[in-house]
């Protein structure tokens, strides 16, 4: 019949992000990754000031860090979401951020800046110890190698 409407059954969609169930090593891990992707937003965010400003000395270094460091916010930002869904992929990304992160902390600690490149490598090393923890490689679904099928010893 024209001009009829007809009512659809609510459509099932997936499960909130924030009503995902999580252990607590989880939630620990998302608040600290989340925190260091926002760190890297806001180290983004202050580079494009700079570079709009002209407070860059040599713009073309100063575009590549901005690229790099938008480009690393973003892969962080998706691996934290990602890891809330218990998706297996987004450890990979969030262990190669952490030891980067490391070479970073141990460049400011060459540099003399020994405070932040201790609070860095510090940081970095309790982000990868959560990253391997049990319950988290569980929650990904990752199998540790109590779970492997093979002959057992006579």
């Amino acid at each position: 019949m024209p001009g009829r409407l007809v009512r659809m059954p609510p459509a099932t969609s997936a499960p909130s992000w924030w009503r995902t169930p999580r252990p607590g090593l989880v939630v620990a891990l998302l608040i600290a990754t989340g925190l260091e992707a926002l760190a890297l937003w806001g180290y983004t965010a202050i580079g494009a000031v700079s570079l709009m400003t002209g407070g860059a000395e040599h713009v073309g270094i100063a575009v590549a860090l901005l690229v790099c460091s938008a480009g690393g916010a973003a892969l962080m930002t998706a691996s934290v979401k990602a890891l809330g869904y218990a998706q297996a992929w987004s450890r990979g990304p969030l262990i190669t951020i952490q030891l980067l992160a490391i070479l970073v902390g141990v460049s400011l600690l060459q540099a003399g800046v020994t405070a932040t490149g201790v609070t860095v490598i510090v940081w970095c090393v309790l982000v990868l110890v959560l990253l391997f923890s049990s319950e988290v490689t569980r929650f990904t679904g990752m199998r540790g190698p109590e779970s492997r099928q093979g002959p057992t010893p006579g």
